[in-house]
């Protein structure tokens, strides 16, 4: 590709789409290398940063889509939004995930940074931390649904 094709997909970004571009970047890719450089910090200036990007998306990407998965089905079941498009619900389920993605890992991090264990270990504790914030999603949406369902019958 020419500079000028890269000039016209900039100029085809609109705020929205950068903004959830960093987005992304700060719940996928900021935490596996935070992670990745406090349980492995002489590795972490060994490697080359493309090697560092897909060791940190390998790390924090299964929570992501899980994240995004998850807020996908409860929206889809959930009568709370008034949206039916398919593009809509994945863009918001998207954008839900990597805020819980940016919530799981740094809360998890101010949890147990005092913690000295390995990798492994901690990867295992986030996976807890994403099942107990998974549950409470559930619980949060369901009482929506159900609220909502009270409020339909009673109007009419």
């Amino acid at each position: 590709m020419e500079i000028r094709d890269y000039k016209d997909i900039f100029l085809k970004l609109n705020s929205t789409s950068i903004a959830f571009i960093l987005l992304l970047a700060v719940s996928v890719i900021c935490p596996g290398c935070l992670y990745f450089y406090l349980y492995q910090p002489d590795m972490f200036f060994k490697i080359d940063v493309s090697k560092l990007i897909l060791i940190s998306i390998a790390i924090t990407l299964p929570f992501y889509c899980f994240n995004t998965g998850v807020y996908y089905f409860l929206e889809t079941f959930s009568n709370g939004k008034e949206t039916d498009k398919i593009f809509d619900k994945i863009y918001f389920a998207s954008i839900n995930g990597a805020g819980t993605n940016v919530i799981l890992f740094y809360l998890s991090l101010v949890i147990f940074i005092k913690e000295d264990y390995s990798l492994i270990a901690f990867l295992q504790r986030i996976t807890f931390t994403e099942i107990v914030i998974v549950g409470f999603l559930v619980v949060i949406y369901s009482w929506r649904t159900w609220s909502n369902k009270k409020k339909n019958k009673q109007a009419k």
